[in-house]
């Protein structure tokens, strides 16, 4: 009888610990998925005032003030997004970015910087 209430124990274990396991990968994936919709988001706005400029598309500059404001708010997201570690699945993050954790942040908050600057002047026109 105790070997049977051991090895229920075990199995018991052992289904919790795969379950723990996949919810790990599933939160894995969530993150991973949010990182790349953040990065898709700055990159449909560079995108976005790089054709107004390129085609001198008559929107004007308030267009280029609004595009840049969206690039310096998700740029301030992306040391939140990126603070877990996570290379392996489905993710084109460099494990360079976790080595070198401040440069990556740094350079986060001047992508943000820069594009508030570029949001100020195109709204003064």
């Amino acid at each position: 009888m105790i070997s049977t209430k051991r090895s229920l124990m075990v199995a018991a274990l052992v289904v919790s610990f795969s379950g723990v396991a996949q919810l790990h990968a599933q939160d894995d994936e969530a993150v991973i998925g949010y990182r790349q919709k953040l990065m898709v988001g700055i990159r449909a706005s560079v995108g976005s005032i790089g054709d107004i400029m390129k085609f001198k598309l008559p929107v004007g500059n308030a267009h280029v003030a609004a595009h840049a404001k969206n690039i310096s708010e998700y740029a301030k997201l992306i040391p939140a997004a990126f603070e877990k570690k996570i290379t392996a699945g489905k993710t084109d993050a460099k494990p360079e970015a976790w080595a070198n954790w401040d440069d990556f942040t740094a350079k986060a908050n001047v992508l943000s910087e820069a594009a508030a600057k570029l949001s100020t002047a195109a709204s003064g026109g």
